[in-house]
């Protein structure tokens, strides 16, 4: 009950403000996005299909984290810095998402006969892997270490990191709905031969809004929870 009385609520109301003024926190979320594009074009599904394509958002996301640390901090984005940051932190960023991936994955693959579990379960793994991203991309964490900072903080923080785990589920459940909603509009607009394309292109687009979203309230959160400080 204390640490619930010590969340702020206003973080996910102050990310959108942030959000608007820095709108450049989607970028790498869309480029992952259109990479997944062209990779679903060009793999048949499949498992390996599924994990690159995990895998890439992970990175974008990872990025877009770095994005949203300098808007939190009120300071100019700079493309040439994020990117420098980045290139430095990609082999944490990388290890850290396999670990994240590892976890999550964990339930489809001792649970696949108990179907309806799996979502469940997969929810609990997502709320204890929460960290690893930030963690990796602005904690300075190490990358084979980044999933245990992300399971002590969510054991330090429960209430908080639940809390944030449905942020971020609802913000990335919208995007499907508004995909769904644009593309009703302009449906019978679309050239069937084209119809996929611009289906996977748009729902591109919105997941990678949803992922800005998502990178803004995960950047203030492991933050505050890391150092005790709002900006």
């Amino acid at each position: 009950m204390r640490e619930l009385r010590a969340v702020d609520f206003k973080i996910y109301v102050q990310a959108l403000g942030t959000y608007f003024k820095n709108p450049v926190v989607a970028l790498a979320p869309l480029a992952a996005g259109l990479a997944n594009v062209i990779l679903s074009i060009g793999l048949a599904g499949g498992m390996i299909a599924w994990l690159l394509s995990f895998m890439i958002n992970l990175f974008g996301l990872a990025v877009a984290v770095i994005f949203a640390d300098y808007a939190w901090r009120a300071r100019s984005v700079s493309m040439s810095q994020v990117w420098d940051d980045t290139r430095r932190k990609a082999g944490d960023i990388l290890l850290a998402s396999i670990g994240a991936l590892f976890l999550i994955a964990l339930p489809s693959l001792f649970l696949g006969i108990f179907g309806t579990l799996v979502p469940i379960f997969q929810g609990i793994a997502c709320t204890f892997a929460m960290y690893a991203i930030p963690a990796a991309a602005i904690g300075g964490t190490p990358g084979a270490i980044a999933l245990q900072n992300s399971v002590d903080r969510t054991r330090a923080f429960p209430v908080t990191t639940v809390i944030l785990f449905l942020a971020c589920y609802g913000a990335y459940a919208c995007a499907p709905l508004l995909s769904g909603a644009f593309l009703a509009l302009i449906g019978s607009r679309i050239d069937a031969a084209l119809y996929i394309p611009i289906t996977l292109i748009v729902s591109a687009v919105t997941q990678a809004f949803s992922l800005g979203y998502i990178a803004l309230v995960l950047a203030k959160v492991y933050t505050v929870t890391s150092y005790g400080r709002r900006f």
